[in-house]
């Protein structure tokens, strides 16, 4: 399977890894039959983003900082998988109780991306 390449989250400024990691992530896991019609996020789409992903962080430092060590991610993919109840997460890397503690930290409530009218991607 190739890689995913983002096209849009690059043309985000001034946001740090994580946060960049968690769009890749929404804008990776766009509807197949929206994908088309994409253009780029909305601005409230990279605050909220942004926003969740400070917090989050903030919350969870000490953890997310022995993640990042033990797997070379910053834990911002994993945060949109788990918080959706994906395949896959901070549970599925095999981290015993690390995992556990950021997998219930990231119940944070569903959150979904929709391409709008205008192209953009917004958050439901």
């Amino acid at each position: 399977m190739p890689e995913y390449i983002p096209e849009f989250t690059p043309s985000v400024k001034d946001i740090d890894d994580f946060t960049k990691d968690y769009l890749e992530a929404i804008e990776w896991l766009l509807d197949e039959s929206e994908r088309p019609y994409a253009t780029g996020f909305a601005p409230e789409t990279v605050e909220k983003a942004k926003q969740d992903c400070e917090d989050f962080q903030n919350a969870n430092r000490e953890d997310l900082d022995q993640y990042q060590e033990q797997t070379g991610y910053t834990g911002g993919v994993d945060l949109w998988l788990t918080r959706n109840g994906h395949g896959a997460g901070f549970w599925d890397r095999g981290l015993g109780d690390l995992g556990k503690r950021l997998t219930i930290a990231a119940r944070l409530g569903e959150c979904y991306a929709c391409v709008g009218d205008d192209g953009l991607i917004y958050l439901t």
